[in-house]
């Protein structure tokens, strides 16, 4: 009998045990940059999207937007046609893609005239989304993203980010 009880205390010490492993390790597995996330992807090849604006609201629980000072690193080769897939982190109530052209400075010089709302990967909580790119893609060199998080995505300083949008500079032929 005490054999039993021991190891029933040992198995239940044992569970506790691996159990705080899992918590503390999910806790601590965390993300360290609370910011929003896109990352768009087509024919296999991932661009993290440049956060370019945000609106919200402040901690005092004024609202606010601003423009980021983002930079963009590289560019996502597209053609005609092409599926685009995006990816958000927190989950998003709706995504909406634009062509535009860029200056070179990085800011909007022209909106093509086109755009579509991406659907929703089914099950995937609004972290998932996908559109398909026009037929002619002008002279855009840029897909531009607006997110809209119905929860709200965290933002260092204790802002709540509800609409941001992103951009990924793009190369076609």
């Amino acid at each position: 009998m005490r054999r039993r009880v021991a190891l029933t205390a040992g198995l239940a010490g044992l569970s506790a045990l691996a159990l705080g492993l899992v918590v503390g390790n999910s806790a601590r597995a965390g993300d360290p940059d609370p910011k929003p996330v896109t990352r768009m992807t087509v024919r296999g090849l991932t661009d993290r999207a440049t956060l370019t604006s945000i609106c919200g609201t402040a901690s005092n629980g004024g609202d606010f937007c601003g423009i980021t000072d983002g930079r963009f690193v590289g560019k996502l080769p597209v053609e005609p046609r092409d599926v685009v897939r995006v990816r958000t982190r927190p989950g998003a109530g709706r995504v909406r893609a634009y062509l535009v052209r860029l200056r070179a400075n990085d800011q909007i010089a022209d909106w093509i005239d086109w755009n579509r709302r991406a659907t929703e990967v089914k099950g995937s909580n609004g972290h998932r989304w996908r559109f398909r790119l026009p037929h002619r893609l002008e002279d855009a060199n840029a897909i531009h993203l607006f997110v809209h998080y119905p929860g709200g995505a965290p933002y260092p300083g204790g802002y709540t980010v509800r609409q941001a949008t992103y951009t990924s500079r793009v190369v076609h032929d």
